[in-house]
């Protein structure tokens, strides 16, 4: 069989579609012959998607929607769910071959956005395994159409990944490329609809020997598609001494709960090349709003975290998310009390928070008659926050060189 994988991101930044790089790998290694064709980086992506389906003999199209919306100013949303509707339209025009959606921002609610755009089926979470099986009983006629299947939780997590499936030519010669190397989440944030699972790992010989193959390919800078690197503490270790071995720069998010990040660990990030980290996925320097965050961490803890990392001259950053249920002008003003107190040398900041499905804030706005059970909110919908507020914020943060209000 001949599949064709399209990463639907046509907007920046941009990256090298990791994910899909893995699938197509799982997918090759499984038999079938693959063509990855990533939007991003053609001039003409629907030119692009015509010329490949019509010039090959395709058994099935996979589609990879990384998110669904990008807010591009203060009160701008770009809204890409009709846009790749439009694409998957245009595909069963030229086509009957049948049409997957898979990706990060597809499993966040799988079935509301297969039926929007008109998918026939999907994969939620990881595709790796879970698509050879997909289209191992398409093959075999023993699936309806508009099923979503399920990932086989941590079944990727034994394969190694050469990074061979796109043109690296294509791409930035310094691009900080992304790996792999944790599944899952010791986190149940409030505003996530994954929820909280047990943590899953990759053998480090494997992460390892693939920033060996990505380094062939010229790469000199790798980020690791983590929240939380250094958990547990152990594996953390164990990449750090194999990357200490090679001449890369690297870069991830930590848990900064102090357990999570002794001395010796910070010592040894150091040593094996980490130039840059994100203290938290999504903090607030706020120890009440950490609270409805259902975050395990505090103020104390951001504190010790970034210190740490200074301390050791590795460039610092902050993701801060404004706009939780409960947040007002003392609230905001304790956050940027703490970045004056503590100077991370980045504070990225958005000033609103979106609701999503299957989350803690979707329960919180339906109680409060925001929302409806039955609102699948697949265009964007915020929680309310007061504009004066959000004009505070960007006027706080417009007096520091070191925040960056996004929107």
């Amino acid at each position: 069989m001949h599949i064709m994988l399209i990463n639907a991101k046509t907007r920046g930044p941009w990256w090298r579609p990791t994910g899909l790089e893995y699938v197509a790998e799982a997918l090759t290694e499984a038999g079938y012959r693959v063509h990855l064709l990533d939007l991003t980086v053609e001039e003409e992506p629907q030119h692009a998607v015509k010329k490949w389906i019509t010039s090959n003999h395709y058994d099935a199209v996979g589609i990879s929607i990384f998110n669904t919306q990008w807010d591009t100013e203060r009160d701008c949303v770009d809204f890409f769910l009709p846009e790749i509707r439009n694409m998957i339209s245009d595909i069963k025009k030229m086509t009957k071959i049948p049409v997957i959606l898979g990706g990060y921002g597809f499993s966040m609610q799988p079935e509301d956005i297969l039926e929007y755009v008109g998918g026939d089926f999907g994969v939620a979470g990881c595709g790796t395994r879970a698509l050879p099986d997909l289209l191992e009983r398409i093959g075999g006629n023993s699936i309806e159409t508009g099923t979503v299947v399920r990932e086989q939780r941590g079944k990727y997590l034994d394969m190694e990944f050469k990074r061979n499936t796109v043109n690296s030519d294509r791409y930035p010669e310094d691009e900080t490329v992304y790996v792999g190397a944790h599944d899952g989440c010791i986190s149940n944030c409030y505003h996530c609809p994954f929820g909280s699972n047990k943590m899953r790992l990759r053998d480090p010989s494997k992460v390892i020997a693939e920033v060996q193959n990505l380094m062939v390919q010229g790469t000199k800078r790798i980020r690791f598609v983590s929240d939380m690197i250094n958990v547990p503490v152990a594996y953390a270790e164990s990449l750090c001494q194999g990357l200490t071995k090679l001449p890369i720069e690297w870069s991830t998010d930590v848990h900064p709960i102090k357990k999570y990040l002794p001395v010796e660990l910070v010592d040894s990030m150091k040593q094996s090349g980490m130039f840059s980290v994100n203290i938290g996925s999504r903090i607030i320097g706020s120890d009440r709003m950490c609270r409805v965050y259902r975050q395990e961490f505090d103020t104390r803890d951001i504190e010790y975290a970034t210190k740490i990392f200074k301390e050791r001259e590795i460039e610092t950053a902050w993701f801060i998310g404004f706009g939780a249920p409960g947040e007002c002008q003392q609230t905001i003003d304790d956050t940027f009390a703490l970045i004056d107190k503590v100077r991370p040398d980045k504070a990225s900041i958005i000033t609103k928070a979106r609701i999503y499905r299957y989350t803690e804030l979707f329960n919180i706005a339906q109680n409060e008659g925001l929302v409806s059970p039955d609102d699948k909110l697949l265009e964007p919908v915020y929680y309310p926050f007061e504009n004066e507020l959000r004009d505070y914020i960007w006027e706080e943060a417009n007096n520091r060189e070191n925040c960056t209000v996004y929107y």
